[in-house]
């Protein structure tokens, strides 16, 4: 179970959010003469003498401020980094990588386009500095311009219960051999561990998925809702409620087939339970609910295995929402909560084909949000969301004391 939560946030709302497809990674600290150190000291970058790595400051040639230059010995470089530090669980079921970005010394276009040798050692030790094992990479290096290498870690060393911390050295050494610093280049800031492969994400990402509804109606929303309303008046099975006034308590049960519910309330302090069930599990449910006051409380239930659609409007303080859509799979919530002080809490469960748009705005008092979303797979959500017709979802929150978001994506 993968849980992201936000408390305390004031403004506009960055939603910081964990998928079931997360990646772990770590990155080592820049490089430094106080987070870093040489086997034989550092140097300063010089073009004529040096036999030392060294850091640029800039204007060593063209090679960029905190970027490390390696000579023509074989001096290395090398930080350790304890395992409690990078929050890291061991998984047997991935792959762990130590990469980084490297390419040619300076001047080889003047020495025959020579290859640097880079070397990377990797020691496995316990807390009490004894050592579990160790594993060393070999590559050459010809790239004139910044690429990234990576190198498979042991699977057995990283997996040991007593594994405290990992000492890692990195030589690039001058396959050329002239005195100065015209060895290897290594990125500053570039030296990661990570549980997937980073040169297989170097190729551009897909494009992110248009979202199918928005925060405004459209004309797929429209197109669909006229579906949903042919599909359940077939059935027999449609209703349009408008209540205004306050204080009502309202109960909408549809079952046994598909339906469709058009509910408007204009008031205050309503109780709303709307409960559509197909047991058989052959019928489709819409809801579109629209909600204009304050205190207002409503529960919507959409069960079976057909689909689950609702698009819920909401705009006034203090409302309580709770929406739950069950096996299997087919779901979408389109919920837009304006106003103070609102509590939402949603569960779409199995399997798969999770998808929600949500929109949540507050001027004075904050909201209390929470979403889950459960398996098999599928599980789509957005906030912020950038439409397709220009409009967007948002999640805004303009109380000092903050807003509380938790959303749950879960196999």
């Amino acid at each position: 179970m993968l849980r992201s939560t936000l408390f305390k946030i004031s403004s506009v709302l960055f939603l910081l959010f964990a998928t079931s497809a997360q990646a772990w990674e770590y990155s080592l600290d820049d490089f430094s003469t106080t987070d870093w150190s040489t086997s034989s000291g550092w140097g300063t970058c010089n073009a004529y003498s040096s036999s030392r790595p060294c850091i640029s400051n800039g204007s060593y040639f063209s090679v960029d401020s905190g970027d490390v230059v390696f000579s023509y010995t074989y001096a290395n470089i090398y930080d350790v980094v304890d395992v409690s530090d990078m929050s890291y669980s061991y998984d047997s079921g991935k792959t762990y990588y130590i990469s980084f970005d490297a390419m040619v010394g300076p001047r080889n276009d003047e020495q025959g386009n020579k290859t640097e040798y880079l070397s990377v050692t990797v020691y496995y030790r316990k807390s009490d500095s004894s050592t579990i094992g160790s594993e060393s990479f070999y590559q050459n290096i010809n790239n004139t311009s910044m690429e990234t290498f990576e190198f498979a870690l042991n699977d057995t060393m990283l997996s040991n219960s007593s594994l405290d911390n990992l000492q890692i050295l990195i030589s690039g050494r001058d396959n050329g051999y002239w005195n100065g610093n015209y060895g290897m280049v290594l990125a500053n800031g570039s030296v990661q561990l990570t549980d997937y492969d980073p040169t297989a994400v170097q190729a551009s990402p897909p494009p992110a998925p248009t979202a199918i509804y928005s925060s405004g109606i459209t004309a797929a929303q429209s197109t669909k809702r006229s579906s949903k309303l042919s599909d359940t008046a077939a059935h027999g099975m449609e209703a349009h409620v408008n209540i205004t006034g306050g204080s009502n308590t309202v109960d909408i049960d549809q079952h046994d087939a598909s339906h469709y519910l058009e509910l408007t309330i204009i008031g205050n302090s309503n109780t709303v339970d709307i409960d559509q069930d197909d047991p058989a599990g052959v019928g489709t449910h819409f809801g579109d609910v629209v909600i204009d006051g304050n205190s207002n409380t409503l529960d919507l239930l959409q069960t079976g295995s057909g689909n689950k659609t609702a698009f819920i409007g909401i705009d006034g303080n203090s409302n309580t929402v709770d929406v739950i859509q069950k096996d299997s799979g087919q779901h979408y919530l389109q919920l837009d909560l304006i106003g103070d002080g609102h509590n939402a809490n949603i569960i779409q469960e199995g399997s798969g084909n999770h998808e929600a748009t949500i929109e949540l705005e507050n001027g004075g008092g904050a909201w209390d949000f929470d979403l889950n979303q459960k398996g098999t797979t599928g599980k789509e959500y957005s906030l912020p969301h950038s439409m397709s017709d220009g409009s967007t979802t948002s999640g805004t929150c303009y109380v000092a004391a903050g807003c509380s978001l938790t959303v749950i994506q879960d196999d």
